[in-house]
């Protein structure tokens, strides 16, 4: 089993839910639990996730004035944050395939950061960060499709190339 170095959150979900999320989703989210950081982002998870006819919920981003969502949506079982600037017409930056996958896509990064990058197995991060966002980006592409590209991922794999972070 998958252990993070950060505060983490289990979840308890009910019969109904276990049936909606599947085996996969439920293991993670039940046995694994998530981070409390998941990429850019801090959340306050639920104990119990809310489910609505739309999508599961979560938790929710903390210190934001207009709290933003972590979510599963119930048409294709994907991670999504999800924004809320609109109520009535949402965002939703696409972080992941499923639990399984968001869970060993933030090993992965936690990985090169804690492991690589601080103790400069490439090389400086300053002079090797293209090296390292290349790194990173194909060892996530491995296990996720490349949707995950235009979401958060992307970001940070374009900010990391660039030496912005």
């Amino acid at each position: 089993m998958l252990k993070y170095r950060t505060e983490t959150s289990f979840f308890e979900l009910s019969p109904n839910l276990k049936e909606i999320l599947g085996e996969t989703n439920s293991f993670f989210l039940i046995l694994n639990g998530l981070p409390k950081k998941i990429i850019y982002q801090e959340y306050s998870f639920f104990k119990q996730p809310i489910l609505n006819q739309t999508e599961i919920l979560l938790g929710q981003t903390i210190g934001d004035k207009n709290p933003h969502n972590l979510v599963i949506k119930l048409e294709d079982k994907a991670i999504y944050h999800k924004w809320n600037f609109e109520t009535n017409n949402p965002s939703y930056v696409y972080l992941g395939e499923n639990v399984e996958t968001l869970c060993q896509s933030l090993f992965i990064n936690d990985f090169i950061i804690k492991r690589l990058i601080l103790s400069e197995k490439l090389g400086s991060y300053q002079e090797n960060h293209e090296k390292y966002a290349i790194l990173l980006k194909e060892l996530i592409l491995d296990i996720e499709s490349n949707k995950i590209l235009g979401g958060a991922w992307g970001s940070l794999f374009e900010e990391m190339r660039l030496g912005v972070i």
